[in-house]
């Protein structure tokens, strides 16, 4: 079997509760959770050959994004993706999602 490669995970961007839900954000999530206060814009994090989640990476996100890392671990052609060893994800959370861009290091 080939070795698996690393993956660099960036943060692309973040959406705020009022981008998403508009004049209602304020009845729909509490005063000062409006984005993600996690993650930051440009954060770039690596996934080593392990596949094991980067120190700082929200545990909630690398649960929706571990499939596409290991994919692209294992050298996997993203149908969707122009790119071979690139593609873009999102976390689950439908208040605040954060966009991710993933790329295979060689």
């Amino acid at each position: 079997m080939d070795p698996q490669s690393p993956v660099k995970i960036t943060v692309m961007r973040k959406m705020d509760a009022q981008e998403v839900f508009g004049d209602r954000a304020s009845q729909i999530v509490e005063e000062g959770h409006h984005s993600c206060r996690r993650m930051k814009v440009g954060l770039e994090f690596t996934v080593k050959e392990e596949g094991l989640i980067p120190q700082g990476f929200c545990s909630h996100a690398w649960h929706d994004i571990y499939p596409q890392v290991r994919a692209l671990q294992f050298n996997a052609k993203i149908a969707s993706m122009k790119k071979r060893g690139e593609y873009y994800c999102t976390c689950h959370d439908g208040v605040h999602p954060v966009f991710f861009k993933l790329e295979k290091l060689l």
